[in-house]
Parts: C-alpha cells; structure tokens; sequence
C-alpha cells in the first residue's frame, strides 16, 4: 500500500501519527491537548492561526489557540455569532465542517464577516 501513496500523502500520514503521539503524550491535561491540536492544524493547513472553540451555556470560548490567535484564548462569543457556533444544537454538533463552508470563504482576512467572527 505504501508503494501507492505520493510523497505528500506520505508526509501527512507520518505528521498525524505524530499528532496521535503527542496527544497521547499529553495524557489526561486537557489544556494540553488542545495546545497540541492548535498548533498541529494551524501547521497542516499552513493558516495563520487555529482555535478550539467549545461550547459554555449560551457561548462559545476560545479554549485554546495557536499563533495569532493566541490572544484571544478565553474569548467569549455568543453561538450565533461565533465561527463554528451555527453548527451546534441542543444535543451538540450537529452541522461539523458545513456551517463553516457556508458562512464564508474560508479565509477571516478577506471576509469581512468571518474576520468579525473570528477576531471581533
């Protein structure tokens, strides 16, 4: 099977396994993990930042952040205003990915709505 992957593909292969092995490093430190989760999708992706969001009553917070982001750690947003806020109901994600593509290009520093979202 290795003789039918690109190199590419090869290369995310062995950086998700990475990613497992850091997870896993991390035990039971929740903070942690989602540092590592951050920093590993902001680095895939090759965006300028990434952020776990999670749900806190009628919120969503930054709970984690990678580079510009960062600052934002503990950041307050109500669900319908937040980027991946739309894509969760009363019984939790219920829209993964597809609130997302929705709501924007993709890209917080050419959508206006998405950088508001995204940055306030």
């Amino acid at each position: 099977m290795a003789d039918d992957l690109s190199l590419d593909e090869v290369r995310r292969l062995r950086f998700l396994v990475e990613t497992q092995g850091l997870i896993n490093a991390a035990s039971l430190d929740v903070d942690r993990v989602m540092r590592v989760v951050t920093a590993r999708a902001q680095s895939i992706t090759g965006a300028d930042a990434a952020v776990v969001e999670l749900a806190e009553g009628e919120d969503m917070v930054y709970r984690a952040a990678s580079a510009t982001a960062a600052a934002n750690v503990g950041l307050r947003l109500k669900t319908a205003s937040s980027l991946s806020g739309p894509g969760w109901g009363a019984k939790g994600l219920v829209r993964p990915a597809t609130a997302f593509r929705r709501r924007g290009s993709g890209d917080a520093a050419r959508d206006g709505e998405l950088h508001r979202n995204c940055v306030g």
